[in-house]
């Protein structure tokens, strides 16, 4: 419950910043493709994409492949710790996808508002790179813990 939690709020709090500066017009970025712009051209397939790129992420934020089952008693305290971690980052994945996602479906185009040197971003990407990073870490901690047998 707590991760599908952090995924919505995660994804409303980047749609009412996303309001916000649409509705000022304030280095608004209106982005109809990926990163960086790749592939505005398309649209309707970006959004397409995004959207199971974001169901994909769910179903590894539910599954969590990588860990073992949360009945397993041989699962240990930083086992269940990293679990969290991983968790936590694929809700923040989810939420940032969700929100872009939703954009790109009803508008065609996500609006960028956080300027970083020649690049526009929105919250919802800080999102994903910041889940990014704790699964990543989560899984990497946990290979490196099963690999010396702790």
């Amino acid at each position: 419950m707590k991760y599908a939690l952090i995924a919505l709020l995660s994804a409303a709090t980047d749609s009412i910043f996303k309001d916000l500066f649409e509705r000022k017009r304030k280095n608004v970025v209106k982005n109809k493709g990926f990163a960086k712009g790749r592939g505005s051209d398309k649209p309707g397939f970006v959004a397409f994409v995004s959207a199971v790129v974001t169901l994909l992420a769910g179903i590894a934020l539910v599954w969590a492949p990588a860990f073992k089952s949360d009945d397993d008693p041989s699962m240990s305290g930083i086992e269940r710790k990293f679990k969290d971690m991983y968790r936590t980052g694929m809700s923040f994945i989810v939420g940032g996808g969700l929100s872009n996602s939703f954009d790109r479906v009803k508008k065609r185009y996500v609006v960028d508002y956080l300027p970083a040197g020649n690049y526009v971003y929105n919250l919802s990407d800080v999102f994903i790179y910041v889940g990014t990073f704790l699964s990543t870490f989560a899984i990497l901690e946990t290979h490196d813990l099963n690999a010396k047998g702790i």
